[in-house]
């Protein structure tokens, strides 16, 4: 935790994702430290919007700045990214 901030890392930059970024930037105790999604593109669209990204979810999950991982991928895909509790960090 940084200074009183709860700070994330988001996996997936599609609909749901790019919708919690945008409501979770109005909450002052909430922190973004980046964006992993596997495809480029959208990696590329979270940079022009001015926000760090990740080449690989591991390289997010080794970010010890990184208090909680939020999974914005489709719902049929979220049980591959389990490793944030092997990693000791939390997930949504």
């Amino acid at each position: 935790m940084k200074e009183n901030k709860i700070v994330y890392g988001l996996i997936g930059f599609g609909g749901m994702g790019k919708w919690h970024t945008e409501i979770l930037e109005n909450v002052p105790e909430i922190e973004l430290a980046g964006i992993y999604d596997i495809k480029e593109e959208k990696r590329k669209l979270a940079e022009e919007a001015g926000f760090h990204t990740y080449e690989t979810e591991e390289a997010m999950l080794a970010d010890e700045s990184i208090d909680v991982i939020l999974v914005a991928t489709p719902n049929d895909t979220h049980r591959p990214h389990c490793a944030p509790w092997r990693r000791g960090k939390m997930s949504l």
